[in-house]
């Protein structure tokens, strides 16, 4: 009888052991993974403010696209320069005395040309928001 409790003892003993080990490597797997997922949220809230930077530039950037239209065609208009557009040559009598345009060239209305500025400013603006917003998702600075 001696003897198997002897075994019996050495069981339960080999049984603790097992079981305080394996809650130990549970606990430290557990933290292991909960480290993980906060460095990985930490990670995540942090490229999401660099791109919120990007964002919030590109849209004070956007505000003043009117503004900055408006003065690109105002430093055309005071060195003199025009923007003209090519017009498609008329069908009709192209003498003096018809009243035609015989260069085949418009000068386009102020707020035709501001309208069009604008409108490819605004796209180089939103290129180059994307640029920098790829830039952050990849974790450059």
């Amino acid at each position: 009888m001696l003897k198997y409790l002897k075994i019996a003892l050495i069981l339960a003993l080999f049984a603790g052991g097992y079981e305080t080990g394996r809650q130990q490597a549970d606990h430290k797997w557990k933290e292991k993974i909960s480290n993980e997922y906060i460095t990985k949220v930490e990670a995540g809230r942090s490229t999401q403010r660099q791109v919120s930077i990007v964002s919030a530039d590109y849209q004070a950037k956007l505000a003043k696209s009117e503004e900055d239209a408006r003065g690109t065609v105002d430093a055309l208009r005071s060195d003199n320069k025009r923007l003209r557009v090519k017009v498609k040559a008329s069908s009709g009598p192209t003498g003096s005395n018809s009243g035609c345009v015989t260069d085949g060239k418009a000068e386009l209305d102020d707020s035709t040309a501001e309208s069009l500025i604008r409108i490819t400013q605004d796209g180089d603006k939103q290129i180059e928001a994307l640029q920098e917003t790829i830039k952050k998702l990849q974790g450059g600075k």
